[in-house]
């Protein structure tokens, strides 16, 4: 993601600056959101394994 973020700012197209400055200033709390949804689904898979 890092690289691409380089290569958006390195662009000679300001959209990409502008979509590169969002990723840097949200990067972490989309990270944790797809983080989380994925170990609560694990949680999931796991309780119905042990129902069964």
């Amino acid at each position: 993601m890092e690289e691409w973020i380089d290569q958006a700012k390195a662009s000679p197209f300001p959209a990409y600056h502008e979509v590169a400055k969002t990723l840097e200033n949200w990067i972490a709390p989309i990270l944790q959101y797809f983080l989380t949804s994925l170990y609560k689904r694990s949680n999931r898979r796991n309780k119905v394994k042990n129902i069964k």
